[in-house]
């Protein structure tokens, strides 16, 4: 290896990308950024991403206090509280959804139905649809927003801030699922063996097929970009070259 002025020719450490002493010596960008030790001094600068901490020295931590941050807050990813919100949020929206078709689809008898027109009412432009929405999505919604938070919530503290292991994610997605499955048999099922069945059926069928549609071409969104990496050198028409 020679040195050259400032320039080093025959590098010979280590070349692995997934080095952080090797992205940072030549100059990589890093997208995650992990929060930064919680300071309660005057020294203390706020950080644009991280952890909900408060007010400190009267200044915002936390972008989400400003309302103008608030579009950035589907890419948060450190405050447990938002993570389940979201998980919550998006398995209350599918779980309405399901239950809805499934009542439409599924056998009702008459006195189902009477029972429904009641509890909505049938006075027209009075928010009977919103009612009738309300008596028929609130149940399965209720149970999606619990069934993902869960999920969630399993996997967030089993990975969370745990890149070190060489546990494949696969298995915490498999454990996290047979849990769900777990808790979900213990609360509805009526005999022990309906409690192993629904832990077998989530580990052996659920997981898998939602690993799949999950890691299906970066997840089902197909026009989902790769991870891609430049160096602070690199310009903008050389990325759009790159791009093309």
């Amino acid at each position: 290896m020679s040195i050259n002025h400032n320039y080093i020719a025959g590098y010979g450490g280590d070349q692995d990308y997934a080095s952080p002493m090797f992205r940072a010596s030549h100059g990589f960008k890093e997208n995650h950024q992990h929060d930064p030790p919680m300071r309660r001094n005057r020294d203390f600068k706020p950080v644009p991403y991280g952890s909900f901490r408060g007010f400190v020295n009267y200044r915002h931590s936390e972008p989400y206090c400003l309302l103008k941050n608030m579009k950035d807050i589907t890419r948060e990813d450190h405050s447990l509280l938002i993570i389940m919100g979201k998980a919550a949020f998006k398995g209350a929206f599918v779980g309405g959804l399901f239950g809805y078709m499934a009542f439409l689809g599924g056998p009702s008898s008459p006195i189902e139905m009477d029972k429904l027109v009641a509890a909505s009412g049938a006075r027209d432009w009075s928010g009977r649809g919103l009612r009738m929405l309300k008596n028929v999505s609130f149940r399965p919604a209720m149970m999606g927003a619990a069934a993902l938070s869960t999920y969630t919530f399993i996997h967030w503290y089993i990975r969370h801030h745990d890149e070190a292991n060489t546990r494949p994610a696969f298995f915490d997605h498999v454990l996290a699922t047979s849990a769900l499955g777990f808790l979900g048999g213990c609360l509805y099922a009526t005999h022990p063996w309906m409690v192993f069945t629904s832990t077998f059926f989530s580990a052996m069928i659920v997981a898998p097929g939602t690993w799949w549609g999950l890691k299906l071409g970066g997840g089902l969104n197909k026009m989902t970009h790769g991870n891609i990496f430049y160096e602070n050198s690199v310009t903008k028409e050389e990325v759009e070259r790159f791009r093309m």
